[in-house]
């Protein structure tokens, strides 16, 4: 498996305590230097909301705290996901990560992407800070790592639909250099092949 997750937790308890605890944590992931050493104000995603701790000041952390404070559970884990494909742009890889984390049940996430111009690595990839009832076994992350390993198979696969021609357009090619009766021989001689649609899948 090309997936990574990592991951520790600590279990501050529930309502402000959490709150508090999980705001040290969301101000590491969204200031940590960029390639140039800069400070970017990274996006905290949710699925409430996006919201950038500097540009949004008061409204973002009293939000982030609200949704902090009032999600399930006493532990608060920090989770680091990468798919391992280098070539990710900062949209693939939130796209990625939000699948893989709502396909395993996990939809309290707070999510911050470092890849494209506010990576700070060659591995594109998530700080997500999770609240969680229970604790995560080595069962679950093999799981989360399958499923990112499936996402990103899914994502290197694109479909490409030639539709089918239409008659007109049929008759307007074979009359192309031809006229009156050839040209309706053409047409009448055309193969069912030429008005089927072509599925067409191929890995980046």
């Amino acid at each position: 498996m090309t997936t990574v997750v990592k991951m520790n937790y600590t279990s501050p308890g529930r309502g402000d305590a959490k709150a508090r605890a999980g705001s040290a944590s969301l101000k590491y992931f969204t200031q940590r230097p960029d390639w140039e050493g800069r400070n970017p104000d990274r996006e905290v995603i949710t699925r409430e909301g996006r919201f950038k701790l500097e540009q949004d000041g008061e409204t973002a952390h009293r939000e982030l705290s609200r949704i902090l404070a009032e999600s399930r559970g006493e532990h608060l884990y920090r989770v680091v996901m990468s798919s391992g494909d280098q070539n990710m742009t900062a949209y693939e890889t939130e796209q990625w990560a939000r699948n893989v984390l709502e396909k395993n049940g996990q939809h309290e996430y707070l999510l911050v992407v470092h890849a494209g111009d506010q990576g700070h690595s060659e591995h594109p990839h998530v700080h997500v800070l999770l609240p969680a009832r229970e604790k995560f076994g080595v069962e679950e992350i093999r799981e989360w790592r399958r499923s990112g390993d499936e996402e990103l198979a899914e994502m290197h696969q694109v479909i490409h639909v030639v539709p089918p021609l239409r008659t007109a357009e049929i008759e307007e090619k074979a009359a192309g250099k031809a006229s009156g009766r050839q040209a309706e021989r053409e047409e009448d001689t055309q193969t069912p092949s030429r008005r089927k649609s072509l599925d067409v899948q191929f890995e980046r």
